[in-house]
C-alpha cells in the first residue's frame, strides 16, 4: 500500500512511503537519520565444487547505493541518507515503519530498504529508557533482490506514553541476509554482527486531515 503523508507546518516534508497495510490513517510519524555498519560473510568460489567463506563489511554507503541501483562503492550523493521512519497511533500504540533512503533536499523517501514488520520494545514509562527490537524484510529495489534484517538496541524516548519520539538509539545486535547484484554478479550475504545508530531527527510527518 502506498501512503502519502504531508508535513507539519514549517517542516515542508512530503513522504511517499511504501509500507505495509498496518499503517493506519490516524498514524503520526518521525523520520530519523541512521547509520549502519556490519560484518558479513559470503560464499566465494575457488574452483568447481569448491568454495570458501569470505568475510567483508557492509556500510551505510553500500546499502544506500544498492537500494538506489548503483554499484556498492559508488559515491553517494550528499543529499541521500539512510533513514528510519516510525509511526505510532494517536494513543502511542501499534508502532510500524520502514528503513528508507531519504532525500534531504527534496524531503522525500527515495527507496524503501526494509519494510519493518515487527517493532517491539520494553521501555521505562517514566524515564523513557529501554530496549527496542526491529525486524523486517528487504524488498526487491534497485540492485537489491530481497532478504531480511533485524536489530536490537538500547533507546531513549521523549514522551514514551503519549507521543513517543526517539532521542537516541544504539543497535549493537544486527543480523540479516541481503541478496542482490553488485553490478557484475549476484550476491547473497549473511550479516553476522553490526551497529545501527540514530544520528538526528529529520522531521515529523502527520496524515492529511
Amino acid at each position: 500500500m502506498r501512503s502519502r503523508f504531508s508535513a507539519v507546518p514549517g517542516l515542508a516534508i512530503v513522504a511517499c512511503l511504501l509500507i505495509g497495510s498496518s499503517v493506519r490513517a490516524q498514524s503520526t510519524g518521525t523520520i530519523y537519520q541512521i547509520t549502519f555498519n556490519g560484518s558479513v560473510v559470503k560464499k566465494q568460489d575457488v574452483s568447481t565444487n569448491h568454495w570458501v567463506v569470505a568475510k567483508d563489511t557492509f556500510t551505510t554507503a553500500r546499502l544506500t547505493n544498492l537500494a538506489r541501483g548503483r554499484t556498492p562503492d559508488s559515491a553517494v550523493p550528499a543529499n541521500e541518507v539512510l533513514a528510519l521512519v516510525v509511526f505510532f497511533d494517536s494513543d502511542a500504540s501499534n508502532p510500524t515503519g520502514a528503513i528508507t533512503v531519504y532525500d534531504t533536499t527534496g524531503q522525500s523517501n527515495l527507496a524503501v530498504v526494509v519494510n519493518l514488520q515487527s517493532m517491539f520494545g520494553v521501555v521505562d514509562s517514566l524515564k523513557g529508557k529501554g530496549y527496542i527490537n526491529l525486524v523486517g524484510t528487504i524488498p526487491a529495489v534497485g540492485l537489491l533482490s530481497g532478504g531480511w534484517f533485524a536489530v536490537t538496541g538500547s533507546s531513549t524516548a521523549a514522551n514514551p506514553t503519549t507521543a513517543p519520539r526517539f532521542t537516541s538509539f544504539k543497535g549493537n545486535a544486527v543480523q540479516g541476509e541481503i541478496a542482490g547484484n553488485d553490478g557484475t554478479k549476484d550476491f547473497d550475504i549473511l550479516v553476522t554482527k553490526g551497529n545501527l545508530n540514530l544520528v538526528r531527527t529529520l522531521g515529523t510527518i502527520i496524515p492529511p486531515p
